[in-house]
């Protein structure tokens, strides 16, 4: 045999052999691009519950993939899913200069009709799979009070009772809201509590207790999860006032929490 044909046949035989393998490679289905993450991460004000409201309640949420979201559902407790309007869906810039991990680089408008239920969680859906998502709603047994302004000092606090759900937004930057209210007669404790919804803000509150004669009983910065005892004694009035530690704010500077004297 001829030298060229020594060398010829196998080249074409190599050939083939890499032709068909390219061919079958790009005959098969690609493969699917990776699904943008979708994560809730800021609530604008509280969501109390539209059960508590005459009119429709619109909502903002700030989060990771938000502008992809073709629908979204409340999901109740018991019963079938209630399609929820979207107003707005768009990607935009994380508030108060954080960043997209503190957040989102995305928001979400809702509008959620008149005398609905109180959900439990929304599902979100895009192209991909749905997420779903539990949310802080306050329960239609608590009793609440919106912070109302002024409330800047001791003149102009806002009187509360104990065992109240008070919800607030620090707004705007340096602003501070003071409350008031009064221990009963043999109380030996002054207790705080926050709620698992202050996970969805922008807030690091700074917490400081006074009598009313104005001395100072604690100071500290509080995560809002967290139970605060303080030591109390007698029948007097106390002020409670809150700021944000890094003077800044927002929408989604909000705060909720509750006293008890035991």
């Amino acid at each position: 045999m001829k030298t060229w044909r020594r060398w010829i046949i196998p080249a074409l035989g190599l050939g083939g052999f890499l032709f068909c393998t390219n061919f079958r490679l790009w005959a098969q289905d690609p493969k699917p691009a990776p699904t943008k993450k979708v994560e809730i991460l800021l609530v604008d004000g509280w969501p109390v519950p539209p059960t508590m409201k005459k009119y429709p309640v619109k909502l903002t949420i700030r989060g990771m993939g938000l502008d992809l979201i073709e629908r979204v559902e409340a999901i109740p407790a018991t019963g079938s899913p209630i399609l929820i309007k979207i107003i707005k869906k768009e990607k935009s810039g994380a508030p108060a200069n954080r960043d997209a991990n503190q957040g989102g680089d995305s928001h979400l408008e809702l509008e959620f009709p008149s005398g609905m239920f109180t959900p439990k969680s929304l599902r979100l859906h895009t192209k991909g799979n749905p997420s779903q998502f539990d949310l802080p709603w306050m329960g239609t047994t608590d009793s609440f009070q919106m912070e109302k302004e002024p409330n800047g000092g001791f003149g102009e606090s806002q009187s509360i009772v104990a065992n109240q759900l008070i919800l607030g937004t620090i707004s705007p930057a340096k602003d501070v809201d003071v409350f008031s209210l009064s221990s009963p007669q043999g109380c030996k404790s002054l207790i705080l509590s926050g709620t698992n919804g202050n996970q969805l803000t922008l807030l690091r509150p700074f917490l400081m207790i006074h009598t009313a004669q104005g001395d100072l009983l604690k100071a500290f910065e509080w995560d809002l999860d967290r139970q605060i005892v303080v030591p109390v004694s007698g029948l007097t009035k106390y002020y409670i006032s809150i700021l944000d530690a890094l003077d800044s704010t927002s929408g989604f500077h909000h705060y909720a929490f509750r006293v008890e004297f035991r």
